[in-house]
């Protein structure tokens, strides 16, 4: 019985870990995607922040373009 209990919070606490690595993966995406917004605005470059919506590779370059 302990042994079981064992794994049972062993897995508990796993899952637990990935829903809070989603978590803050999430938090830090959304963070990169605002700064980037942010310096495209500053930039006048808005019609890149607007095709960067859309296309994942030109968001890729503007990222780098921005080291973010």
């Amino acid at each position: 019985i302990a042994e079981r209990e064992y794994k049972k919070g062993l897995k508990s606490g796993i899952e637990r870990g990935i829903e809070k690595g989603i978590e803050q993966g999430i938090e830090q995406g959304e963070s990169r995607l605002n700064e980037l917004n942010r310096l495209l605005v500053k930039n006048d470059r808005i019609d890149d922040m607007i095709k960067a919506t859309t296309d994942e590779a030109f968001r890729m370059v503007l990222y780098a373009e921005f080291q973010l």
